[in-house]
């Protein structure tokens, strides 16, 4: 049968409060009495176990569900949970009891229940709760040797007024941590932070704590030694960056590497981020560190050297992101002012910067191929000999772009980044014999590069090009041994393709403009002007290369047309050398001027039709 009168819990108070002024109320004993008075063992009940809760509903009539909003249940092991949130045995600190002093001290004045005692809050039992949200006010914190020895330490304070007055004296108001309103705000399915909310909230805060620790404290922070203000500014500090994510959290990592360390032995990442690498990869139990260990092991295979093999936060490195110069030159045994110079040849390291430390590192995949090119380069003076061609012939490759040093290089000094990748020498042989039949003797008309530049007086390297790019329909191939000097191109095709007369026959601007008896820039003109109908007055039939330019031809037709149109005024009766300017005024007169504006035209036509 149930005790009358019924005593329910306050709003928020934990259940062990609750036994002790339900104790008070009808026997006048304190929380460990009466649990041993009614069967209930005081370790399940801290412990959270459900069978606790049942007796406890049996004796004092009060509801399970009630009671089960002051209390968190163990699941299983080391895993607890309250309302709907789930939790490990770290989140609750069993060996000590937390409270304000204030709200005990005006629940002994209450008296409402007639129990002069304060009640406990079942938050103030959670890790990141330090702070009277309240009373603005740090939660006293009271350790006992053994678990069970928190009930009894309830008893003792809840209705000690001498003993709370004296905790609120040495009191300094301060406000509750955001990871602390976080944390309540949680319980209560208020939260709104998706990383955080993503995982347990025992993950989420404890995360939060050690990376707003390390921040705030300094990586080679001793953790013992913060205190539980410490801790409060820890998580605070945390919070501004967990709240925010991924994008947040490796905000936080930019923050302690971007610290200088003095000592060179902590450059890597275990030095520099120090009690936040060694909590994430040296793990004394099977508690999960939470969704932060794998933004922290991405942060740190992107910005450090880690060897392949290694273990990182549980997982093996299969390779390398990032390599320093020491690890560059141990894998290609090459000294390390060659790596250095190397590294900014080619621009993966800053030219003038001096820092030589694990976290300058370049990028593995540029690195790696560009060191695997530098172990297969061949020497520029070496190339004539590698492909068959000769030493003019391999300043040119090198000069038109179609072959490229290791390292791009303008500079006197030479070295091994300006050879040539061998793989680049067998594949430019390889793209030269892409096109042709193979034969034993050329034929006629047939020869190689390097002879038919020699007889068409043109650069040889535009006769390569055509052929790579397969403008050469006529190739023939001698046997691949001959390498640069096996492949064998028409020299009628060459020719047309170098000569490079496009579209049909016609007169060149300077053919045209001695016909006209007009400079050239006249007939550039006439080429671009339009008849009143659109038509061009002169019109292209072609082109033609000249001093290396594509320059336009003019149609024979065309200009024979325009003969029989237009009419320069030189060329019109009556015209005297010595005084044009009389038979310019006799047009004018029959209203006659030039069809162009002579200054811009370059000479003064007029319309035979008209004359």
């Amino acid at each position: 049968m149930a005790m009358r009168p019924n005593l329910p819990l306050a709003a928020g108070e934990s259940v062990v409060s609750w036994v002790n002024r339900f104790g008070l109320l009808h026997c006048g004993l304190g929380a460990t009495e009466f649990l041993k008075l009614i069967g209930v063992c005081q370790r399940e009940l801290i412990s959270g176990k459900r069978s606790a809760l049942e007796r406890l509903t049996e004796v004092t009539g009060v509801s399970f569900e009630l009671l089960a909003l002051g209390a968190y249940e163990n699941v299983s092991h080391r895993l607890y949970r309250f309302k709907d949130e789930q939790f490990h045995r770290e989140f609750l600190d069993m060996n000590c009891i937390q409270f304000c002093p204030t709200c005990l001290l005006l629940g002994i004045e209450d008296e409402t229940d007639g129990v002069r005692a304060g009640t406990f809050r079942i938050n103030w039992s959670f890790a990141p709760i330090r702070t009277c949200a309240i009373h603005r006010l740090p939660l006293v914190r009271k350790r006992v040797a053994k678990t069970w020895g928190v009930v009894g330490k309830y008893a003792e304070f809840a209705g000690n007024r001498i003993a709370l007055e004296e905790c609120l004296q040495v009191s300094q108001p301060r406000d509750p941590s955001a990871l602390q309103l976080y944390a309540e705000a949680r319980f209560e399915r208020c939260s709104s932070y998706h990383w955080m909310d993503s995982q347990q909230i025992d993950l989420a805060c404890h995360a939060t704590e050690m990376l707003g620790a390390c921040i705030e404290f300094g990586a080679q922070v001793t953790l013992s030694k913060l205190s539980e203000d410490d801790w409060d500014v820890a998580g605070q500090t945390g919070f501004e960056f967990t709240s925010r994510g991924e994008k947040g959290i490796v905000e936080g990592f930019e923050i302690i590497c971007s610290r200088p360390v003095t000592n060179a032995s902590m450059v890597g990442p275990k030095g520099i981020f120090g009690k936040l690498y060694e909590w994430a990869q040296f793990r004394k139990n099977d508690k999960p560190v939470g969704p932060i260990q794998d933004v922290f092991r991405e942060y740190i295979l992107d910005r450090f050297y880690v060897p392949a093999g290694s273990k990182l936060f549980g997982k093996t490195v299969d390779r390398p992101r990032r390599h320093t110069v020491a690890s560059l030159s141990a894998q290609y045994g090459l000294h390390l002012k060659t790596t250095t110079h190397a590294l900014r040849k080619s621009d993966l390291l800053p030219l003038f910067d001096r820092i030589d430390d694990e976290r300058r590192t370049v990028p593995a995949d540029q690195a790696e191929a560009l060191f695997e090119k530098l172990s297969r380069a061949i020497p520029v003076a070496k190339i004539p000999r590698t492909i068959g061609c000769s030493r003019a012939q391999a300043e040119l490759l090198l000069k038109s772009g179609i072959l490229k040093s290791v390292i791009q290089d303008d500079g006197d000094t030479s070295g091994r980044h300006k050879g040539v990748d061998s793989n680049d020498l067998s594949s430019l042989v390889e793209r030269m014999r892409q096109t042709g039949c193979s034969v034993a003797q050329p034929s006629e008309g047939m020869s190689n590069i390097c002879d038919t530049a020699i007889t068409l007086h043109s650069p040889s390297m535009e006769i390569l090009t055509l052929l790579l790019d397969g403008h050469l329909n006529k190739v023939e191939l001698l046997p691949i041994d001959l390498k640069f000097q096996s492949v064998l191109v028409n020299l009628e095709e060459v020719a047309n393709k170098l000569g490079v007369k496009a579209g049909q026959p016609g007169f060149t601007i300077s053919e045209a403009s001695r016909e006209l008896s007009v400079l050239p820039n006249t007939v550039r003109f006439l080429l671009q002007a339009k008849e009143t109908d659109g038509h061009p007055v002169l019109e292209a039939s072609g082109q033609v290369l000249h001093m290396g330019v594509m320059r336009e031809l003019v149609d024979y037709e065309s200009l024979r047309k325009f003969e029989s149109r237009f009419r320069k005024l030189s060329a019109i009766d009556g015209y005297w050398n010595r005084e044009p300017e009389r038979l310019r005024k006799k047009l004018v007169a029959k209203g006659l001027r030039p069809v162009w504006d002579p200054k811009v035209a370059g000479a003064e036509f007029y319309r035979v039709s008209d004359l």
